[in-house]
């Protein structure tokens, strides 16, 4: 359990005469986080799994930017200064997973095609999301409200190829009542 972070917890039972049961609970990754000389993976509770440097040529996606990572060591909880940021972009990439879990029919994934989810210190948050034909979006948020209708909005978006077949060069912008697109 002290030497692999993706072991949360072991329970070991012995049933006589002759059984042993092991149960191993194990972490999940859920993101990554910038870190000054390359990567951390995480679990949902901020726990170190991996670290890894800027050039292993690894995927590695959702990758959370904007951080202030302080303090980053394989099986403990990571140091963030600004950690209420860390909090939303957790709650964002947890609509983003709850939409796709419930799309039925379609094998787009948005979660895995979430290349970065960027916090701003001005409170704007900017998703970089690959559609299913590989095109890269950009998407601009201001809060939380109702972030779940509107990752469901987006998915929905993507899966009708609506954000495919735009010319225009820009980002959506989902801070209003209504997303638009917007030119850079």
């Amino acid at each position: 359990k002290r030497e692999n972070p993706y072991i949360e917890d072991i329970r070991v039972s012995v049933k006589l005469p002759s059984t042993v049961d092991v149960t191993v609970k194990e972490r999940q990754k859920v993101c990554y986080i910038r870190t000054p000389d390359g990567y951390a993976a995480l679990d949902k509770d901020g726990i170190v799994l991996e670290l890894s440097s800027n050039d292993t040529g690894k995927r590695v996606r959702p990758v959370i930017c904007g951080l202030n990572v302080k303090y980053a060591e394989l099986g403990k909880p990571v140091t963030i200064g600004n950690a209420n940021d860390y909090k939303k972009a957790i709650i964002v990439l947890g609509a983003i997973l709850a939409a796709d879990n419930a799309s039925i029919g379609d094998n787009y994934s948005m979660f895995e095609n979430t290349l970065e989810v960027r916090m701003l210190p001005s409170g704007y948050i900017f998703l970089t999301v690959y559609s299913p034909s590989g095109k890269m979006i950009q998407i601009k948020l201001n809060n939380l409200d109702k972030i779940s209708d509107k990752m469901a909005w987006l998915l929905y978006a993507f899966n009708s190829e609506a954000l495919d077949k735009t010319k225009t060069k820009g980002f959506l912008d989902m801070t209003g009542d209504d997303p638009t697109l917007r030119e850079y």
